[in-house]
């Protein structure tokens, strides 16, 4: 049998749009492949949320996929996920559904079994778990389909558990085919877990196991795509899709052992990319397929330009963490970031099961981590942008690490005719900074802007010079700085309708060293998941596949400072940044207390103060923007954490 996967980007409640998509790759698919499956949810986008809570939501999907049993093409069987009504009488109202659909009938529908309420997830909340798992019978196969999670269960997530076992039940009923739906979202280190998980399924089967993931961005959510096919005699990847690219890849199902074989893959590039070949003839295809009536009549829309509300100065934040007592006055020592040697960072297969494959197979595979993070933040950022209906962006650039990588990225996403850079000197900004922000700008090729705020400061310390008498300089005034940076970067968004690019990043915002309505402003915190020694990493890397300096070496070198007072620098507040991110990670990813990180060699009174500072800078990241996720756990809907409470952990 001859199978396709669809690996498309579908936008949350595009029905008409996402339902003409997933024609044109089934008739593209057609003649080539007995079957093409697609995505979860992909006919009304993932993560729907709330939006699963409005009737007329709900009726659009329906209404949509039984247009489009109609306008898939003959012959071809089409498997896809959408939203359907729970026929029994008990529990939710709605099922996570996946059907295969041929020649105008819908033939076979599965439902998700196992639905997640960790990380980012919340299933549960609006879906009825299946309790039956039939396998669809076509051309000599039995086809079993498990939706995302259902084969996650052995992963054993920490505080979940779940009785039912999908994946045995249909292992057991003899499937020679597993179908995997999926939207999975992205974090580092995330392929080698689906790559291990799937080979042991596809041997312990004896199956062919067909993985289709989605790829886009919706919000902080990036799912990467690489959909697979596995067949249980091969130690490698069969056939894979691309990373942050639409694809349609073709094979076939493993027959009396028979190593599965790839008969062609088509790639929908990117339209920024400039490689328009496989693109313009896919997009040709989509576009020619039967548009669906609407109410209203007329084509549909592009996506409404949205004003964007928050502004964000890219400079640095200020002041100690909120509500925490003075820090320990020693910092333990460590190498520090700038001139040393880079920090260490994990390859993708550390600490993961490999099944059998040795670390530098699995790397062959998977590819430079930190160049897969790069490509998953410019994915977001421009999907952000088109979804959300912004043509153009804007930052703060302070010649600082922070800014220099935003400023890159968001110029691979957006492309430089439409990224504006402003430099917002004060009368702390060193000269080092604003040449290094000038020649970092024109590297990049964006617009350059100088706004110096010196005179905006001196006013409003005059203004507020009866009230401040008296008081030495301190919090106030640096906060003070940031906060004018922050409303002339939400002028010009308003101006122009751009959108602003928050520049903090996982370090800080954990800590809460950023200030509120200023340098926590923007419509988007593209790095707001990668924590300060991650940014040197991945800066280091830019500049190394770059072949030159593209972020000047000052940059890298230069001790990290918010240049909100003299002489400033982030470590008279902060320890070091491979300490205190190692520290961060041992309680945000593995929610460990004080007397635990000290077991494990750190210095007990740190770790106490930098979880007090964490959680009591919980209402600041309430008010964040969102944070692409790129890490297994992100701050924002990934981490949920109460703000008024007591710091027990400390």
């Amino acid at each position: 049998m001859r199978i396709a996967i669809a690996q498309i980007n579908s936008k949350v409640g595009a029905f008409e749009e996402n339902a003409r998509k997933i024609a044109g790759f089934a008739e593209m698919a057609a003649g080539k492949a007995d079957i093409v499956f697609f995505p979860e949810l992909a006919l009304c986008g993932y993560p729907p949320m709330d939006l699963l809570d409005q009737d007329a939501f709900v009726e659009n999907n329906i209404r949509s996929l039984r247009l489009l049993q109609q306008t898939l093409p003959p012959g071809i069987a089409a498997g896809l996920g959408y939203v359907q009504r729970n026929r029994s009488n008990s529990g939710k109202s709605l099922v996570n559904a996946y059907g295969i659909a041929q020649n105008g009938a819908l033939l076979f529908e599965q439902t998700k079994t196992l639905l997640p309420t960790y990380d980012v997830f919340d299933e549960a909340r609006n879906f009825e778990p299946a309790t039956e798992w039939p396998h669809f019978a076509f051309s000599g196969e039995k086809i079993g389909i498990a939706i995302c999670e259902d084969v996650w269960r052995e992963t054993e997530t920490p505080g979940t558990r779940y009785h039912e076992d999908p994946v045995r039940r249909l292992l057991d009923s003899g499937v020679t085919i597993l179908a995997v739906p999926s939207a999975s979202p992205y974090y580092a280190g995330k392929m080698a877990s689906r790559l291990a998980l799937a080979r042991r399924i596809a041997r312990r089967g004896s199956l062919t196991l067909a993985y289709i993931n989605a790829v886009g961005a919706n919000d902080s959510i990036i799912f990467d795509g690489r959909s697979f096919i596995l067949t249980p005699d091969t130690s490698g990847i069969a056939a894979q899709a691309p990373a942050f690219e639409e694809s349609l890849i073709f094979g076939e199902s493993l027959i009396f052992g028979e190593s599965l074989m790839i008969e062609e893959s088509l790639v929908m590039r990117d339209s920024q990319s400039g490689q328009g070949g496989d693109a313009q003839c896919l997009a040709q295809n989509i576009e020619r397929v039967l548009t669906f009536p609407r109410h209203g009549a007329g084509p549909i829309n592009a996506p409404s330009q949205i004003n964007a509300t928050g502004p964000v100065s890219p400079l640095a934040p200020v002041r100690s963490p909120v509500g925490v007592s003075t820090p320990p006055s020693v910092w333990p020592s460590a190498t520090p970031l700038p001139g040393g040697p880079a920090p260490k960072t994990p390859s993708p297969a550390e600490g993961l099961v490999t099944n059998g494959l040795a670390a530098s197979e699995l790397a062959n595979e998977l590819g430079n981590e930190l160049d897969i993070i790069e490509g998953a933040l410019v994915m977001g950022i421009r999907e952000y942008m088109q979804k959300c209906g912004f043509k153009r962006a804007h930052l703060g650039l302070s010649g600082g690490i922070d800014s220099g990588l935003v400023a890159c990225l968001a110029v691979a996403a957006a492309g430089k005719e439409q990224v504006t850079a402003f430099s917002m000197p004060s009368m702390f900004s060193s000269q080092g900074s604003k040449d290094d922000a000038a020649i970092l700008a024109k590297n990049v090729g964006c617009r350059y802007e100088t706004l110096p705020i010196e005179s905006i400061y001196n006013t409003f310390i005059d203004e507020l010079g009866p009230v401040f008498e008296g008081q030495p300089f301190n919090v106030a005034e640096e906060n003070l700085q940031a906060r004018i940076r922050g409303s002339l970067m939400m002028a010009f968004s308003n101006k122009f309708d751009s959108m602003l690019m928050n520049t903090g990043n996982k370090s800080e915002l954990a800590m809460g060293y950023c200030t509120l309505y200023g340098d926590m402003n923007g419509a988007l915190s593209p790095i707001g998941d990668l924590f300060k020694t991650e940014v040197f990493a991945l800066c280091r890397r830019i500049n190394e596949k770059a072949g030159y300096p593209l972020i000047p070496e000052a940059i890298l070198t230069k001790a990290p400072s918010a240049e909100l007072r003299p002489d400033q620098k982030d470590q008279d507040t902060l320890p070091p940044y491979d300490i205190l991110d190692e520290i961060l990670r041992l309680y945000l990813f593995d929610n460990l207390s004080a007397d635990e990180i000290a077991a494990r060699g750190y210095d007990r009174e740190l770790a106490s103060w930098i979880i007090t500072a964490c959680a009591r800078a919980e209402f600041k990241r309430r008010q964040a923007p969102p944070v692409l996720k790129v890490s297994p756990r992100a701050v924002g809907m990934g981490r949920r954490m109460p703000i008024a409470r007591a710091v027990y952990e400390a």
